[in-house]
């Protein structure tokens, strides 16, 4: 009766419940990974409209922003080498994606071995968005 009912007010105010009702445990959701992906697919429709963007680390989330017709072509890059070989000899521009720069720098790393240049696009608004102009040298 009314001890059950004490147990549950206190475990219902401890720090932990507490904290999880606030969004401060690192339960479910994305702890704030995917601030301003909402602003990199505006800038990615607006920007980039026809242009090809390789990703990595951005997956639905990304295409969920982009929305039914994304304005420009995104391409999953699963590994570092298949990005370097697929822009070896390539005369056009194309872009790169990542979560972050850290994300990003394997296939950085991989494109400067084969002579890519990955120069990169500051972004406007929140997030660590990594977004990157490749073209040969």
């Amino acid at each position: 009766g009314a001890i059950g009912l004490l147990a549950l007010a206190l475990t219902a105010m401890s720090p932990g419940v507490i904290g999880a009702l606030r969004g401060e445990l690192p339960l479910g959701g994305d702890q704030g990974r995917h601030t301003g992906i909402d602003a990199l697919a505006g800038a990615i429709n607006r920007d980039l409209a026809g242009a090809v963007v390789y990703e990595n680390g951005l997956g639905w989330e990304l295409a969920f922003y982009l929305g039914e017709s994304p304005r420009a072509l995104i391409v999953h890059s699963p590994q570092p080498e298949a990005l370097a070989d697929e822009m070896r000899g390539r005369a056009d521009t194309r872009y790169f994606v990542a979560p972050s720069a850290t994300h990003a720098a394997p296939w950085l790393d991989a494109l400067a071995r084969d002579g890519i240049e990955a120069r990169r696009i500051q972004l406007a608004g929140p997030g660590e968005f990594a977004l990157y102009a490749l073209s040969a040298r």
